[in-house]
């Protein structure tokens, strides 16, 4: 930021200062917070800012010994983790500064995040492992969010940070909102003081502050201070990045600078002591009700991988504590606390805003591949132990091969579940079969000989009514002729109950897409869809800057239907273009009412963009995206914008969703809905995105609005697949079918799942996901001992009400709610 560089250039006005002291000094007092803002990674990997942190904090423990007024506020705690477990001696220094109250806690978050891309539970986990680990380590909590160079806010952070006990935020990346000081507030209803340190700036400049005239400067800053609601300023100054923090130069600097005419009073203070003083006296500050805004727009898309990981953990993680608890509950599973705290400090530590965002170098994301794979291989051997514990105590007996389907979502669901079995000769006809004698098709989609002595296939099927947050038995079995299917297909078309989809076989663009159920055409009159489309990008990692030239890939190699059914019918189309090879298959199924659209890429592309493009038939001002526990409407104006895991644009009597499994860059122009699937910079990594990517992305047309869609319940499917597995025939105590949870209505969803971080008492957090108030209720496996609400620390919040297996919860819109339930 220019305005805390301003204060370095005045140390020459230093000699100016000595002859003015005594003289007349402006109202008001500019607070001064020494910190470092030090980057996880970024042009460097995590060792070395290790060792930027030793040097960084030893220098500010040693100016505290030779300034006593000297204060440091310090945020992310994974830097303090790290001197503990590297430099002890000094750790234990820190925190002798800190009880004496020299050594200010900020932040309150593992690491300091990117917000946009993380889910609302990530963002929720960074605060609750960050402020337990102060709260563990310091015995006290950070009272100030410190996020000043993270690339854009969603509006519902402030409920995130008020119920994790910080009431104020202090923001630099760019100016935002009412001015430097106002309240932010979430939709909830939560607020938060937001300090937005770029807002300040934007005061200095406008009173004429100007380094190329430094006599202008304590007029300015005097500006700035009577501009604030208090007459009072914040300015954190300390070297940041790559470390450095707050030096003598500028602690003498300081004492000149007080004595400057018309200056404010200055003051060395900690974050916690500034916003304190900035408010005192303060009765009323605007109010802002929207996001911060978003930045660095090419950030959403480059090092695709990291985001396709990071999702995948953020799916994995919390599928693995909700059935870890209901193993644990019905079978006596030793739950795996540590492992799995482990794991999701490693999924924090990659949402820092310049990893995850895809801003660093090479090095870095070789660094946080090999953590990503430890967090999945930690995740999954929890998953898969608590399953087969599960299973292990389930009713599978029955003819043919016993095939479990876990549900991890709070409601009941028919969705494609993937199963693999082993025969002398994969049969020509097979059928799934449920406990209730039921029977439907099974469709055998890979099969390979293993050592010339069996065949192993990979099966599908329909796994209907699972039950919500649970299991079902399902039983695959020979059949003596073909299961009846409503799937059907032609060379360039597949069909089933829902939708009929044509393929151009010159282009391989769709040319149409019927809704039968709706009976309606989805796409715009004579527009192709899902149009790969290449754009010329100049731009480094953060920004996106179109050249012009644009290509679209219209030229395949194949168009052919690959699968008839009865499961699923699938068009295949490949593409080559300058080295990049391109597989697409477009899929339509007889169970569901969405259609996907799995696409592999071998990437060779330089400064360009991928978008693909779906032109819709509906027509409306905005579009709805998710964000973090919530969701925003945003012009049809192009913009390039954040979403999670789903769009929608929808004109009150139908609509479109386009969801994803793994991207975040989105725009709609008038009726096109695209989303950027991939950026090729080469800056700050040469080589970045360069290699095979896999990614799914699926349209789902619907009546009414997104709401009346289940959009975002469609979304939670497609990132949180049905999970089987292929087990023996045994006796079990749980039966053919069996559910932990359940959440109704259908615009309440569970977050999480998982034991509490102080007891064996289970946690369960649910949102609002519509914007709606609503009564919700959650079914419980059975009647607890005792409920209570805690905060997101998980700290008693309140009382809650439970009638039999039955826990109330009346909840505001977009609302984050946390129960503490003991069995």
């Amino acid at each position: 930021m220019r305005l805390l560089h301003v204060l370095i250039a005045l140390c020459i006005l230093s000699a100016l200062a000595v002859a003015a002291v005594g003289a007349d000094q402006s109202d008001g007092t500019l607070y001064m917070v020494g910190n470092s803002h030090i980057d996880i990674a970024w042009r460097w990997q995590w060792p070395e800012t290790i060792i930027v942190a030793h040097d960084t904090f030893g220098q500010a423990l040693q100016l505290m010994h030779d300034y006593p007024d000297f204060r440091y506020s310090q945020s992310q705690a994974v830097l303090y983790d790290a001197m503990a477990q590297h430099y002890p001696d000094l750790f234990a220094a820190i925190k002798q500064a800190v009880t004496d109250g020299k050594w200010d806690i900020v932040g309150g978050m593992w690491v300091e995040p990117d917000a946009n891309m993380p889910s609302g539970e990530s963002l929720v986990r960074q605060c609750l492992y960050g402020q337990r680990y102060f709260r563990a380590t310091f015995g006290i909590e950070a009272r100030v969010g410190w996020l000043p160079d993270t690339f854009g806010l969603p509006p519902t952070l402030p409920q995130i940070l008020k119920k994790s006990g910080m009431p104020s935020l202090f923001f630099a990346k760019f100016p935002c909102g009412p001015g430097p000081l106002y309240k932010w507030e979430a939709p909830d209803g939560s607020q938060v003081i937001m300090f937005d340190a770029r807002g300040e700036e934007a005061v200095f400049e406008a009173a004429g502050g100007n380094l190329d005239d430094l006599s202008s400067v304590p007029k300015a800053l005097a500006a700035v201070v009577k501009a604030m609601p208090g007459k009072a300023a914040m300015v954190p100054f300390g070297v940041g990045d790559h470390g450095g923090g707050p030096t003598r130069r500028d602690l003498m600097m300081f004492k000149a600078l007080a004595q400057l005419p018309g200056m404010p009073k200055v003051k060395l203070a900690t974050g916690d002591e500034a916003m304190a003083g900035m408010l005192e006296g303060v009765h009323t500050l605007p109010v802002w009700r929207d996001e911060v805004e978003y930045h660095h727009r090419g950030c959403y898309t480059s090092q695709a991988q990291m985001k396709r990981h990071n999702r995948r953990c953020e799916t994995l993680l919390p599928n693995a504590e909700k059935f870890a608890v209901m193993a644990n509950m019905t079978g006596g599973f030793d739950y795996p606390r540590d492992a799995l705290a482990t794991a999701w400090r490693g999924v924090l530590f990659n949402q820092f805003h310049d990893i995850l965002p895809g801003s660093a170098i090479g090095p870095v994301y070789a660094d946080a591949t090999e953590l990503y794979r430890s967090v999945e291989a930690a995740g999954q051997t929890a998953l898969d132990r608590a399953l087969t514990t599960i299973a292990d105590r389930a009713k599978t007996t029955g003819a043919g091969d016993a095939v479990i389907v876990f549900n991890p979502l709070p409601w009941a669901r028919t969705d494609i579940a993937e199963a693999t079995l082993d025969y002398d000769a994969v049969p020509s006809q097979l059928a799934v079969r449920d406990a209730g004698g039921a029977i439907w098709g099974a469709q055998v989609v890979e099969h390979h000989r293993i050592y010339e002595s069996f065949e192993r296939c990979k099966v599908i099927f329909a796994a209907r009514d699972v039950p919500p947050m649970g299991f079902k038995v399902f039983r695959v079995e020979r059949a003596a002729a073909a299961p009846p299917t409503r799937l059907s297909a032609g060379d360039y078309w597949v069909e089933g109950p829902r939708f009929r989809v044509e393929v151009d076989a010159k282009t391989g663009h769709v040319i149409s897409v019927r809704d039968k159920q709706l009976d309606r055409q989805v796409l715009a009159q004579g527009a192709p869809a899902n149009v790969l489309r290449l754009m010329g990008d100049d731009a480094d990692a953060w920004e996106i800057h179109y050249t012009g030239t644009v290509a679209e890939l219209d030229q395949p190699t194949s168009v052919s239907v690959v699968e008839r059914g009865p499961v699923r019918a699938t068009i295949a189309v490949n593409y080559l273009r300058d080295g990049s090879v391109f597989q697409q298959r477009i899929s339509v199924y007889d169970d569901l009412d969405r259609i996907d659209f799995p696409t592999t890429i071998d990437w060779r592309a330089y400064h360009t963009l991928l978008r693909v493009s779906f032109p819709v038939g509906v027509t409306a001002d905005s579009f709805t995206r998710e964000i973090p526990f919530g969701s925003i409407a945003h012009a049809c104006n192009g913009d390039e914008v954040p979403a999670q895991k789903w769009i929608d644009v929808s004109d009150g009597q139908w609509g479109v969703s386009l969801l994803n499994d793994c991207k975040y860059g989105h725009s709609v122009k008038g009726n096109e809905m695209m989303i950027t699937l991939l950026r090729s910079p080469t800056d700050p990594d040469p080589v970045a995105d360069l290699g095979r990517h896999v990614m799914t992305y699926s349209l789902h047309p619907h009546a009414g609005g997104w709401r009346e869609g289940a959009t975002q319940r469609r979304a939670e499917e497609l990132n949180a697949p049905l999970l089987a597995q292929t087990v023996k025939g045994h006796e079990g105590p749980l039966g053919s079918q069996y559910s932990l949870l359940e959440v109704t209505p259908g615009n309440a969803f569970v977050a999480a799942l998982k034991p509490c971080e102080d007891s064996d008492d289970v946690l369960i957090r649910i949102w609002e996901a519509h914007g709606q108030a609503t009564a919700a209720q959650v079914r419980l496996p059975r009647a607890p001992r005792s409920v209570t609400e805690v905060d997101l620390l998980e700290d008693q919040a309140g009382s809650a009400t439970a009638q039999g297996d039955k826990l109330l919860v009346n909840i505001k819109p977009y609302e984050i709610r946390s129960f503490r339930v003991s069995f």
